[in-house]
C-alpha cells in the first residue's frame, strides 16, 4: 500500500474492474475525491502544514515532487494560508487525473484502451492488470477496520477510508452486508481522518447548485 500515493490508491478503487470506467455517477465527485487525495498525500508527507488553527500553506523545502502530484501541488504554491476545503477546491483534478492513471499504467497496475463513445467521442477504459495491488489493498482496508483500536492515531488507511466515504465509494471495498456489520468501525476510522467530510461538503454544494440550475 505504501508504494502508491493516495491519488493512485483512490483511483484504483474508484475504477470499475469490469468496465474500466469510474464507479462514480458524477464527474465532479470523482474530481473532488482525487483532489482530496492529493491534499491528503501532501499532508501525509509533511508538505502542507498548518500555520493557523485551520489554515495551511505548502512548504516544499528540499522535497522533489514529480509527475502528477507535483502538478497538483503547484496549484497551492506561493498561496496565502488556505483552509483544507480551499486547498481541495484549488487542485486542478481535471488536468492531472490522466497523469495519475498513466502512472498506474507505468507501475503495472492498469492497462488502457480507447473506444468510441456514442459513435463520435473517444474515451479511455482503464482496466486492472492481473498484478494490480487492488485486491491486496481491499483486504488490507477490510482488516484495518476490524483490528485497529478506536482511539489509534490517524493512519494512511484512515485517510483513504475517509475519502472513500466522502465520495460514497465504500462499496468498492465492502459489500452492503459488510458495511452494515462494520459501520461503527468505519465511522471510527473517518472520525480520526475528517478529510472525507470536507470532500463531501464540496460535492454536496455542487449537487445543490445543479438541482437549483435544473
Amino acid at each position: 500500500m505504501h508504494t502508491f500515493s493516495f491519488p493512485h490508491l483512490y483511483l484504483l478503487l474508484e475504477l470499475d474492474d469490469d468496465s474500466g470506467l469510474s464507479l462514480l455517477p458524477h464527474y465532479f465527485a470523482s474530481l473532488y475525491g482525487l483532489a482530496g487525495a492529493v491534499v491528503a498525500e501532501l499532508q501525509w508527507q509533511g508538505l502542507l502544514v498548518p500555520v493557523q488553527a485551520d489554515r495551511f500553506v505548502l512548504r516544499l523545502g528540499e522535497s522533489s515532487l514529480s509527475g502528477a502530484l507535483a502538478q497538483g501541488a503547484s496549484a497551492l504554491k506561493d498561496r496565502k494560508p488556505l483552509s483544507i476545503q480551499q486547498c481541495i477546491a484549488r487542485i486542478p483534478a481535471h488536468k492531472i487525473r490522466t497523469g495519475f492513471l498513466e502512472e498506474l499504467v507505468a507501475l503495472g497496475a492498469l492497462s488502457h484502451e480507447q473506444e468510441r463513445f456514442l459513435l463520435v467521442f473517444r474515451r479511455i477504459r482503464w482496466r486492472s492488470e492481473p498484478d494490480s495491488p487492488e485486491a491486496t489493498l481491499i483486504e488490507h482496508l477490510q482488516r484495518h477496520v476490524t483490528v485497529t483500536p478506536r482511539h489509534s492515531t490517524p493512519s494512511r488507511e484512515d485517510l483513504l477510508i475517509s475519502l472513500l466515504r466522502g465520495t460514497k465509494l465504500l462499496g468498492a471495498v465492502w459489500s452492503e452486508e459488510a458495511l452494515e456489520t462494520e459501520r461503527e468501525a468505519i465511522e471510527h476510522c473517518t472520525d480520526r481522518a475528517p478529510i472525507g467530510r470536507v470532500v463531501r461538503r464540496l460535492v454536496q454544494a455542487i449537487e445543490a447548485s445543479l438541482q437549483i440550475g435544473g
